[in-house]
């Protein structure tokens, strides 16, 4: 699938069941889907980027982790995956390179204890011990970086093997799924799938909370700033932003002030049907 279809056919219906069964802040009757926050999310200046941006009100909905974690596996179901071998590529040294790399670890050690009865030459003891690090990591695992490769090329042989089994119809694919699976689990490797992984990256960007103390924090913050404002429709931002100010007084909910912000003036464009453009 291409992005565009990850997030039609997969992500949008994976949010709209979310917040659909999500449990929410607000006392009106409506289950919201992705396309209400999409339409009605306000726009908040980011504070640290200083840009305007559409806040999407995650801490008005909650859902439990559990729910969370069932919907985004049946919406990464039935893609396609790879076995993915365990390590990276490594450089593999010779004897005769791991010797002279040892050679230059013992001068650098000479060095760096001739260096440190100078007071004036830290700079130089720095970069002679980042030198030694990066020497000294290369031969300690320069044995098992022959391992890993011995294991890559034992893999390799057998692979080829089974894929000539294919290839000639010695076994059928569903047997060649059965052995290529046992094969690759026997070297520890394991599955990846770049296309569920996007889903649930941007799942979780723009996904309910499943804090309970979170969405408990903006619930009474919520009935706060409705109870001050008479209302749970006002228009009037700059009201709405000195009185999320206000309320947000003191350690633990001050950082939750513009979310604060944006779970209201959700509800109040929503109710008002005023659409953001976006």
């Amino acid at each position: 699938m291409n992005d565009k279809d990850l997030w039609n056919k997969r992500v949008v219906p994976a949010l709209d069941k979310m917040y659909s069964s999500s449990k929410k802040i607000y006392s009106i009757n409506h289950d919201f889907t992705w396309n209400d926050i999409s339409k009605y999310a306000h726009p908040i200046e980011n504070e640290i980027t200083k840009r305007t941006e559409r806040m999407v009100p995650i801490y008005a909905f909650y859902l439990s982790r559990e729910q969370y974690e069932e919907i985004v596996k049946q919406a990464t179901r039935y893609l396609q995956s790879w076995w993915v071998w365990p390590w990276r590529s490594e450089i593999i040294y010779d004897n005769e390179e791991i010797e002279r790399m040892q050679r230059r670890i013992d001068e650098i050690k000479k060095d760096i204890g001739d260096a440190s009865t100078t007071p004036t030459e830290p700079e130089k003891i720095s970069d002679l011990e980042f030198e030694l690090h990066m020497l000294q990591e290369k031969v300690n695992n320069n044995e098992e970086h022959k391992r890993r490769e011995k294991l890559w090329n034992e893999y390799f042989v057998k692979r080829q093997e089974l894929d000539a089994k294919l290839n000639s119809n010695e076994l059928n694919r569903k047997e060649y799924n059965k052995q290529r699976d046992n094969l690759c689990k026997s070297y520890d490797m394991h599955k990846r799938c770049r296309d569920a992984e996007k889903i649930s990256f941007t799942i979780m960007d723009f996904s309910p909370c499943s804090s309970d103390k979170a969405y408990n924090i903006i619930y009474n913050l919520y009935c706060k700033l409705v109870w001050r404002l008479k209302t749970d429709r006002c228009q009037d931002t700059h009201l709405v932003k000195t009185y999320c100010e206000d309320i947000c007084n003191d350690d633990e909910s001050k950082r939750y002030e513009q979310d604060l912000m944006a779970s209201y003036m959700f509800l109040s464009n929503y109710i008002n049907g005023v659409e953001i453009d976006k």
